[in-house]
């Protein structure tokens, strides 16, 4: 009876520092209305918050992008110091690699050129079909702008790196290698598709062959641009820029023809100039992602294109900018100042 005294006044007791009296105390928990406020609030805050993260990575990659950039301006000047002469766009109209094999010793990638025969095609490199492939698969990373894609998830060309001209066991096509970047031919992708290679700085090659049999084999090329040949000055003449390419057709190269709708193929295969070169100018306006593919130079940048000019300086420019401007940037001899 005692005990069960004791006890009860304890219960009663509504302020002491009994143990059993704060235990039963009612104690206060959220209600479902306050835990919906509170998640609405965090919503509210991460909505508001998102947009900025999105804007700090897009330009940390638009950073990224324009760095790639000078790298490859810097390497062209490395070239022309060693050569007397810009890299070509392409050594041959049937097979010859690019500009982007051309730069890779001053890329850091001298192992990698030596697995190379510029003299050789595309299609006809190592001394075995395995080595070839795994030769033109080999991805180099400032090739790739970071908005758009990374040498690690791009994957390879999936349709139009064959031959013009077939030759003994040669296949519909030749996987390689992608890239985002693309060297100016002037105003007209054209000019560099018949043979005289246009108005731009970085243009076709004067080649000789050995011989008629495919697949043919270059006795002697020779790059038809210099730095002293830019009479616009070098600041004012773009060099290379980043590609417009469609959405969906990642990879999808159109060979043999002049009204390509895709131009996605191997970064290292000249065979179709709108695959590795760009032309600008008024028939040539600067693309958004969702224009169609005509052999223009685009960003996935929101609102702008980079470009690498003759000097080595990377430049922004708006989708919008007028495209007579943009002719003039690309020409490397208009006489005029822009």
């Amino acid at each position: 009876m005692r005990e069960e005294c004791i006890l009860k006044l304890s219960v009663a007791e509504p302020y002491g520092n009994n143990i059993m009296t704060r235990s039963l105390l009612p104690k206060h928990a959220f209600t479902l209305v306050e835990l919906l406020v509170v998640i609405a609030i965090i919503g509210i805050l991460i909505g508001l918050l998102l947009p900025a993260v999105q804007n700090v990575r897009e330009a940390a990659r638009r950073i990224a992008c324009a760095n790639h950039l000078r790298q490859i301006g810097l390497a062209v000047h490395s070239y022309e110091s060693a050569h007397r002469s810009i890299p070509p766009s392409r050594l041959n109209r049937s097979g010859g690699v690019s500009w982007a094999v051309h730069i890779l010793p001053f890329i850091e990638s001298q192992n990698f050129f030596d697995q190379w025969d510029v003299n050789r095609w595309y299609y006809d490199q190592g001394d075995t079909v395995a080595e070839g492939d795994i030769l033109r698969a080999n991805s180099v990373t400032i090739f790739f702008c970071p908005s758009r894609r990374s040498a690690g998830s791009a994957g390879l060309s999936t349709s139009g790196d064959r031959p013009d001209r077939p030759f003994a066991g040669s296949r519909q096509h030749y996987e390689g290698a992608l890239g985002d970047y693309a060297c100016c031919v002037g105003t007209s992708v054209a000019a560099d598709w018949s043979g005289d290679g246009g108005n731009g700085s970085c243009i076709l090659a004067q080649w000789e062959y050995e011989g008629t049999a495919s697949p043919q084999i270059l006795e002697s090329w020779k790059s038809q641009t210099s730095f002293g040949g830019i009479f616009d000055g070098l600041s004012n003449t773009i060099f290379l820029g980043e590609k417009h390419v469609v959405p969906g057709t990642f990879g999808s190269n159109t060979a043999g023809n002049l009204s390509a709708r895709t131009g996605d193929g191997s970064i290292y295969n000249g065979d179709h100039p709108w695959a590795i070169s760009r032309a600008a100018g008024p028939e040539f306006p600067l693309a958004d992602e969702n224009s169609e593919f005509n052999s223009q130079f685009g960003s996935w940048h929101p609102g702008i294109c980079q470009f690498v000019m003759g000097d080595g300086s990377v430049r922004s420019m708006t989708n919008t900018i007028e495209p007579g401007t943009l002719g003039l940037l690309a020409q490397r001899d208009d006489g005029r100042v822009k």
